[in-house]
């Protein structure tokens, strides 16, 4: 996970398994770096040097410009899933790319559309570059969204949060909703249709 504040690392957490080992990672503004590892090995220091050079790395980007659009994107996940995404999270961005794919279902169109089944997963080239926009962006200001999508977005949301579980689940859902192929006795079925009820 890593923080930035006006191009500079502010915080970077990163676990890393190596052998039957972890080292932790923990870099802050205040305390500099903090290394845990069970081992001190020749291996060990070269993983180290590799992740203190991805952080410079990292403050050689330049400042990301969101377009507005990336910013109602990132309110309507805050509003979907009642919680802040962290795009460096491989499940937040797979949320994000199975949500633009449901709220286009129902008459919702955050992206042009044109999607793909990528890893079962319906997904567009335009969602991909804002996600790639917004991976290193944290704590985005409240963005104003009209007040119909808003209670639409928010319905569909608690309906899908409510029932199901996990990422896996709500791939399957997306999957679903892609190859149009419903049976009335499947567990992904009966959600699509309780959403259908809440938005009538």
């Amino acid at each position: 996970m890593v923080y930035l504040s006006n191009g500079k690392i502010v915080k970077y957490i990163k676990k890393i398994k190596y052998n039957d080992n972890y080292l932790d990672i923990l870099y802050t503004k205040k305390k500099g770096l903090m290394i845990k590892s069970l081992e001190n090995t020749v291996m060990m220091g070269n993983i180290i040097n590799g992740e203190i050079n991805k952080m410079n790395h990292l403050e050689d980007i330049t400042a990301i410009k969101l377009e507005t659009s990336d910013k109602v994107l990132y309110e309507i996940y805050r509003l979907f899933y009642r919680n802040t995404p962290n795009f460096m999270d491989n499940n937040d961005r797979i949320r994000m790319y199975i949500m633009i794919y449901i709220l286009n279902n129902y008459g919702i169109d955050l992206t042009n559309g044109n999607f793909k089944l990528y890893n079962d997963i319906p997904i567009s080239l335009e969602e991909l570059e804002i996600v790639k926009r917004l991976f290193l962006v944290n704590n985005i200001p409240d963005t104003s969204i009209r007040r119909d999508i808003k209670e639409k977005v928010i319905l569909i949301g608690e309906t899908m949060n409510r029932e199901v579980s996990d990422v896996n689940e709500l791939v399957n859902i997306a999957k679903y909703m892609y190859i149009n192929s419903y049976k009335d006795n499947d567990k992904e079925y009966k959600i699509i249709k309780r959403i259908n009820d809440s938005i009538k």
